[in-house]
């Protein structure tokens, strides 16, 4: 096991131990049914693959969805004291905390686009995917830091990874994914900014599953239509 994958997996004991430190015990029931849920199936948006550049790059596209989103803007250094934080936000509003408490399932994957904006400053907009149930009307969050936001068809190029995702691992894959595009001279958004281009990472499990986790990286294609703008908390 390489560093960088010895380092993602001790930061995944920590944010376990953070997590729930960072919430009650009444909050902590419905995050243990959580994990414990995370050993069967989940609803996950469906998309068309168009093809694999890889045994571990994809190329996708996802139909227009919604999605409950929040967003702060924070220094890639210190992000992840924040991760439970934006996550806890997030379960909030399946667990009720929204306008006519309807609960829902957990989806997959949950997802954090990472935008650079200036200097050390990054934007980091963790979602969770609408179940289809209530895709037509989702209920209206609670938190004013949340909001659902309304994404549009996403071309993306995927790349598949193990272990916890760290700012590391992230980069790693990053530069593995743009090099393999760029190798094909396939287009994508925000090429000219090289490793502080637009890109998601996305994951797919329980932070207290510890083996064969599900990570991906995804990157835009070049023909995506701009996102949505989020009003983010500064910190």
């Amino acid at each position: 096991m390489n560093m960088s994958y010895q380092r993602s997996f001790a930061f995944g004991a920590i944010f376990v131990l953070v997590l729930c430190s960072s919430v009650g015990q009444a909050q902590l029931l419905p995050i243990f049914d959580w994990v414990r849920s995370f050993f069967g199936n989940y609803e996950e948006p469906q998309y068309q693959l168009v093809g694999n550049l890889s045994d571990i790059i994809e190329e996708r596209i996802y139909p227009a969805k919604k999605w409950v989103c929040t967003e702060q803007f924070l220094n890639p250094k210190t992000k992840d004291t924040k991760r439970s934080e934006m996550f806890m936000s997030l379960f909030a509003y399946i667990q009720g905390k929204n306008d006519g408490e309807h609960k829902m399932d957990m989806t997959v994957p949950v997802t954090t686009k990472v935008d650079h904006r200036n200097g050390d400053l990054y934007s980091y907009e963790m979602c969770f995917f609408i179940p289809q149930e209530f895709q037509a009307n989702p209920p209206r969050p609670e938190n004013r830091n949340v909001r659902v936001v309304s994404f549009p068809e996403l071309h993306v190029y995927s790349i598949r990874y193990g272990g916890y995702s760290t700012q590391e691992l992230e980069q790693e894959q990053m530069t593995a994914l743009t090099s393999t595009l760029k190798n094909r001279s396939i287009p994508y958004f925000e090429e000219n900014q090289g490793p502080r281009a637009t890109y998601f990472v996305s994951g797919y499990d329980s932070p207290t599953k510890f083996w064969n986790r599900r990570n991906e990286v995804w990157i835009l294609g070049k023909d995506n239509r701009p996102l949505p703008v989020s009003a983010a908390a500064v910190d």
